[in-house]
Protein backbone atom coordinates (compact mmCIF):
# COMPACT_ATOMS: atom_id res chain seq x y z
CA UNK A 1 0.00 0.00 0.00
CA UNK A 2 1.54 3.36 -1.39
CA UNK A 3 0.38 6.89 -1.85
CA UNK A 4 1.51 6.75 -5.67
CA UNK A 5 -1.00 3.89 -5.76
CA UNK A 6 -3.39 5.16 -3.08
CA UNK A 7 -3.09 9.15 -2.85
CA UNK A 8 -3.27 10.98 0.52
CA UNK A 9 -6.90 10.85 0.76
CA UNK A 10 -7.19 7.18 1.36
CA UNK A 11 -4.19 6.99 4.17
CA UNK A 12 -5.40 10.27 6.19
CA UNK A 13 -6.89 10.65 9.41
CA UNK A 14 -10.43 10.06 10.42
CA UNK A 15 -12.06 13.88 10.80
CA UNK A 16 -12.44 12.39 14.28
CA UNK A 17 -8.94 12.09 14.76
CA UNK A 18 -7.79 15.13 12.34
CA UNK A 19 -9.24 17.23 15.35
CA UNK A 20 -6.43 16.18 17.13
CA UNK A 21 -3.25 17.03 15.01
CA UNK A 22 -1.96 18.81 15.68
CA UNK A 23 -0.57 19.11 18.78
CA UNK A 24 -0.39 15.71 18.31
CA UNK A 25 1.76 14.36 15.59
CA UNK A 26 1.57 12.27 12.62
CA UNK A 27 4.41 10.20 11.88
CA UNK A 28 4.76 8.63 8.09
CA UNK A 29 6.61 4.94 8.27
CA UNK A 30 8.74 3.92 5.81
CA UNK A 31 8.98 -0.28 7.05
CA UNK A 32 6.30 -2.45 8.78
CA UNK A 33 7.06 -0.69 12.68
CA UNK A 34 7.17 3.34 12.67
CA UNK A 35 9.39 2.74 16.09
CA UNK A 36 12.37 1.89 13.34
CA UNK A 37 13.87 4.52 11.23
CA UNK A 38 12.41 6.85 12.99
CA UNK A 39 12.51 9.55 15.99
CA UNK A 40 8.92 8.33 17.69
CA UNK A 41 10.44 7.23 20.63
CA UNK A 42 12.44 10.55 21.30
CA UNK A 43 9.45 12.67 19.71
CA UNK A 44 6.98 11.08 22.60
CA UNK A 45 8.75 10.66 24.89
CA UNK A 46 9.22 14.76 24.78
CA UNK A 47 5.43 15.03 25.28
CA UNK A 48 5.12 12.82 28.06
CA UNK A 49 3.10 10.11 26.41
CA UNK A 50 2.79 7.05 27.68
CA UNK A 51 -0.29 5.52 25.36
CA UNK A 52 -0.78 5.17 21.45
CA UNK A 53 -3.31 4.52 18.93
CA UNK A 54 -2.18 1.79 16.61
CA UNK A 55 -4.68 1.71 13.36
CA UNK A 56 -3.73 0.79 9.94
CA UNK A 57 -3.33 -2.39 7.13
CA UNK A 58 -2.46 -5.30 7.22
CA UNK A 59 -2.88 -6.85 10.79
CA UNK A 60 -1.12 -9.89 10.39
CA UNK A 61 2.00 -7.60 9.49
CA UNK A 62 2.69 -3.71 9.59
CA UNK A 63 0.07 -3.30 12.68
CA UNK A 64 1.28 -6.72 14.39
CA UNK A 65 4.46 -4.84 14.47
CA UNK A 66 3.67 -1.82 15.37
CA UNK A 67 1.96 -2.89 18.46
CA UNK A 68 4.70 -5.21 19.26
CA UNK A 69 7.01 -2.57 19.00
CA UNK A 70 4.86 -0.16 21.31
CA UNK A 71 4.50 -2.90 23.46
CA UNK A 72 8.22 -3.71 24.28
CA UNK A 73 8.77 0.20 24.71
CA UNK A 74 6.57 0.13 27.15
CA UNK A 75 3.29 1.94 26.04
CA UNK A 76 -0.27 1.53 26.73
CA UNK A 77 -1.29 0.09 23.16
CA UNK A 78 -5.11 0.95 22.00
CA UNK A 79 -6.21 -0.79 19.00
CA UNK A 80 -9.49 0.04 17.24
CA UNK A 81 -11.11 -2.96 15.99
CA UNK A 82 -12.79 -1.05 13.24
CA UNK A 83 -9.52 0.77 12.35
CA UNK A 84 -7.37 -2.29 11.17
CA UNK A 85 -8.07 -4.94 8.87
CA UNK A 86 -6.41 -7.92 6.94
CA UNK A 87 -6.21 -9.02 3.47
CA UNK A 88 -8.19 -12.29 4.95
CA UNK A 89 -10.46 -13.13 7.72
CA UNK A 90 -9.08 -15.47 9.45
CA UNK A 91 -5.37 -14.18 9.75
CA UNK A 92 -6.73 -10.73 10.88
CA UNK A 93 -9.09 -12.43 13.76
CA UNK A 94 -6.07 -14.86 14.79
CA UNK A 95 -3.65 -11.49 14.66
CA UNK A 96 -5.51 -9.30 16.63
CA UNK A 97 -6.69 -12.16 19.09
CA UNK A 98 -3.17 -12.62 20.28
CA UNK A 99 -2.39 -9.22 20.18
CA UNK A 100 -4.76 -7.96 22.56
CA UNK A 101 -4.03 -11.29 24.55
CA UNK A 102 -0.06 -10.19 25.03
CA UNK A 103 0.39 -6.63 23.68
CA UNK A 104 -2.47 -4.41 23.69
CA UNK A 105 -6.28 -3.60 24.43
CA UNK A 106 -8.67 -4.31 21.30
CA UNK A 107 -11.25 -1.47 21.71
CA UNK A 108 -13.28 0.93 18.66
CA UNK A 109 -12.45 4.19 17.61
CA UNK A 110 -15.22 6.06 19.31
CA UNK A 111 -13.88 4.54 22.50
CA UNK A 112 -10.50 5.73 21.33
CA UNK A 113 -11.67 9.16 20.82
CA UNK A 114 -13.49 9.86 24.28
CA UNK A 115 -10.21 8.40 25.67
CA UNK A 116 -8.68 11.26 24.20
CA UNK A 117 -10.88 13.53 25.03
CA UNK A 118 -10.66 12.48 28.93
CA UNK A 119 -6.85 12.60 28.76
CA UNK A 120 -7.42 16.17 27.23
CA UNK A 121 -9.64 17.30 30.16
CA UNK A 122 -7.50 15.91 32.98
Amino acid sequence: MTLERLGPEQVDLVPELRVFTPPAPVIDKRVYSPWLGSDLRTLLAQRCCDTVIVTGCTTSGCVRATIVDAFSSGFLTLVPEDGVGDQAQGPHDANLLDCQRRYCEVTTTDACIEYLRRRAAA
